[in-house]
């Protein structure tokens, strides 16, 4: 009994859900314009700060730099509360390796403050950006060393986006082994 009312009771519903429908045929259609938007790029962050960076160096400084020229570094870069950059963060010494390369008179932090970019959905963040500045060989005799720099960019971990926890950054810590076993 109660499944013939149930029948029912959705008989009852799909007949008034077919009544309710606007059908229209193609003649009451003069045109149909579809368009179709790409979807919006958003451009790489760390992208948009190296660019800022890259603008310090002096290419002929660049070239002259020793074929194992290689520098780490971990730049945090505060987002104020408009999305412009406020302040960049950097080790109290910075490696000379660094300013081996730049342009005389170079200003990271005022480069970066210049930057003509919102940073929309970090205000009032600091990014943190590790950088690996590495002069490439001209006969590909690093790709060795390479494959081992290609960790430093998978070199955060993934954290859940509703973390609401206090990310705390340690120091560098440095570990070495021997290929020397006893």
């Amino acid at each position: 009994m109660i499944r013939a009312v149930m029948i029912l009771f959705f008989s009852f519903v799909n007949l008034q859900f077919v009544k309710s429908q606007i059908v229209f045929s193609s003649d009451d259609v003069d045109s149909v314009k579809i368009e179709l938007k790409k979807p919006e790029k958003v451009p790489s962050l760390s992208k948009i700060l190296a660019s800022s960076f890259a603008s310090q160096f002096d290419t002929n400084k660049m070239k002259k730099a020793s074929q194992k020229f290689h520098v780490f570094v971990l730049f945090g870069v505060k987002i104020g509360s408009n999305g412009k950059v406020e302040a960049l963060y950097t080790r109290e010494k910075m490696p000379t390796a660094l300013f081996s390369i730049m342009r005389d008179g170079a200003n990271l932090e005022e480069a970066m403050k210049k930057l003509d970019y919102v940073f929309k959905g970090n205000e009032n963040k600091i990014l943190m950006l590790p950088m690996l500045f590495k002069r490439l060989s001209s006969d590909n005799s690093d790709k060795t060393e390479w494959d081992y720099t290609r960790d430093l960019f998978n070199i955060w971990p993934a954290i859940p986006l509703d973390n609401k926890l206090q990310i705390v950054f340690l120091d560098t810590y440095y570990a070495a082994f021997s290929h020397h076993v006893n």
